[in-house]
């Protein structure tokens, strides 16, 4: 079924089929004296590499470029004017008989499976171990890159919904969470075309109906769990559910690394025992502010010292989804800043939290609010689903495509 014979690269330099260099120096001093529009790719492995844009260039062709430090990742390049740093590699071919975009698919798989790091660096020499098949037609290549190709284009543009969704959320909160909505559940005038509208209360404008409460006169119950004796070592493959500040995200409960305690250790903790509907933020760490809801379907659960949970004495959906979003708005990240003078979020004790200011709407407009954000994150949800899937299909046609597995004509008939 395979004709394909694995040959590594420095057989092809050595033959004059494929060029490795290096880019040069590109300091700050020769941005600012160069300005200019064409793209500089240096070893950042986000997005495509690029470093910011400079008034000259070094190649003006099809090439694939790497990331010497930072993690070897490898970059198509389809023709245009740019340049790469003394940390970036990159790579010509002169043979006709190898497409670039499958040459640099089938090399990102490989480097896929290699572990690089910062100390770990993809010199040429590194780069010169990975392999390539021959004899492999230069058509079946195309098919191979168009495929992958069509995949990458799916997922750059299910990205693109996913920020345009954020984007959308971020505009909403700014809107619903400083002008509400009216009784016709419209968003009201902003206060400097419709002052009557709002009333001033502590150093900021709000509605006439809203109210400013704090957590303190909102919640009956402000307090974080422990660290069980003996730390991880006690933690079990299954029994009640124990929240650690990496669990909470601003998007939700993340557990995919969600610890367990057994019944004698939750009974032992039982004053940080969470329930439906409390609010989870994290109060110490890098993580300060992160904050969700723990939905009534969980059953079961503890925090540790790291987590704090905010109860209100009737719980229910709307009152703390509200009071998260509050939380996760810059009205209250801007209040973890000040509590955290300096720009360096070291923590929040349980005074403080109970201190936070929460504008407060009237029930109804509550329940607006949250009903408009919910519809706007399920369709972030939906899209990173989408992302995630579309992830794993690419992987699953680069481990079938690229390891001759399966044959792209055999593919392209089913």
């Amino acid at each position: 079924m395979n004709n394909w014979i694995k040959k590594p690269l420095s057989e092809l330099i050595e033959n004059g089929s494929i060029e490795l260099g290096r880019g040069r120096i590109i300091s700050k001093i020769d941005i600012q004296n160069i300005p200019g529009l064409y793209p500089i790719y240096s070893s950042s492995a986000k997005g495509d590499g690029r470093l910011g844009t400079y008034g000259k260039y070094m190649f003006d062709e099809e090439l694939i470029t790497w990331s010497v430090d930072g993690g070897g990742n490898l970059f198509y390049r389809p023709k245009h004017k740019f340049s790469v740093t003394n940390v970036s590699g990159f790579m010509r071919i002169h043979s006709k008989s190898i497409d670039y975009r499958f040459l640099h698919y089938l090399l990102s798989f490989q480097h896929s499976q290699i572990t690089f790091d910062y100390q770990t660096k993809a010199h040429p020499s590194v780069i010169k171990n990975l392999y390539y098949f021959v004899p492999l037609p230069i058509s079946e290549q195309y098919k191979i890159a168009q495929i992958l190709s069509t995949v990458d284009d799916a997922i750059e543009q299910t990205e693109a919904l996913i920020h345009k969704y954020q984007r959308i959320k971020q505009g909403l909160m700014q809107d619903l969470l400083t002008r509400g909505v009216d009784a016709n559940g419209q968003l009201r005038q902003v206060a400097k075309l419709a002052p009557s509208l709002y009333k001033h209360n502590d150093d900021q404008w709000i509605p006439n109906e809203w109210t400013i409460r704090t957590i303190e006169n909102l919640s009956i119950y402000v307090g974080s769990g422990i660290t069980p004796k003996g730390g991880s070592e006690v933690y079990v493959s299954e029994g009640v559910m124990f929240i650690r500040s990496q669990n909470v995200t601003f998007e939700g409960l993340l557990l995919n690394d969600v610890a367990y305690i057994d019944d004698q250790i939750h009974r032992s903790m039982c004053r940080s025992e969470i329930f439906p509907f409390d609010v989870l933020i994290n109060i110490t760490g890098a993580s300060i502010g992160r904050c969700c809801v723990f939905p009534d379907w969980f059953g079961r659960a503890n925090v540790n010292q790291h987590v704090c949970a905010i109860r209100f004495a009737s719980p229910d959906y709307y009152d703390s989804n509200y009071l998260s979003y509050v939380l996760s708005s810059w009205i209250g990240q801007s209040q973890i800043d000040k509590l955290n003078a300096g720009g360096n979020r070291q923590g929040l004790n349980y005074q403080q939290l109970r201190s936070f200011q929460i504008p407060w709407p009237e029930k109804n407009e509550r329940k607006i609010i949250v009903d408009i954000l919910k519809r706007n994150d399920e369709l972030i949800t939906i899209e990173k689903n989408n992302y995630l899937k579309l992830l794993s299909l690419k992987q699953g046609l680069m481990q079938d495509l690229l390891t001759s597995k399966v044959r792209v004509n055999a593919l392209l008939k089913n």
